[in-house]
């Protein structure tokens, strides 16, 4: 076990690290040591983190006044990927899924870290997205799932209701 390798789930970086990565932006909210792991498969990451234990001057820290940041909003809309692992007793994680979709282009893509422990921001995305599920043991060998929310739901996707 790598202490810099991110905390999702061995089955969620598995399939995503075969994913053609070397010219893609990641946006990481919640990095911790794990942003220097991603730099080794991204050409660019920005990562956000809002514990001070885990700060280093690589990171952008970021405090709850971060719906003001247009900086912020606008790496969001540049990124291929976001990956939301912050803290969930500073900010919800729902809440950062709701702010997320506001800024995201179309095209990114949404990991969600614990997204079984986060069930209302699992629930929300789930909405926009359509989501791959990753069940299986993390760094710690903890039981929990990675969501990947990857293809953005739109009126080419019709949704029938009463047919079933």
């Amino acid at each position: 076990m790598n202490l810099r390798e991110p905390n999702l789930t061995n089955t969620f970086l598995e399939y995503f690290l075969k994913t053609p990565l070397k010219e893609k932006t990641l946006v990481e909210i919640g990095s911790g040591p794990s942003h220097l792991f991603w730099k080794k498969y991204f050409k660019r990451v920005i990562s956000y983190e809002d514990d001070k234990n885990y700060l280093t001057k690589d990171m952008i820290p970021f405090t709850k006044d971060y719906k003001e940041d247009n900086q912020f909003k606008y790496n969001l809309n540049l990124a291929d990927y976001i990956i939301i692992d912050n803290e969930p007793n500073r900010i919800t994680r729902y809440e950062f899924a709701c702010f997320t979709c506001k800024y995201v282009n179309h095209q990114a893509s949404i990991i969600l870290d614990n997204s079984n422990w986060h069930m209302k921001a699992f629930d929300f995305l789930k909405t926009f997205y359509f989501n791959k599920d990753f069940p299986g043991l993390d760094k710690y060998n903890s039981y929990t799932v990675t969501s990947l929310f990857d293809i953005r739901k739109n009126k080419k996707y019709i949704f029938e209701t009463g047919i079933d």
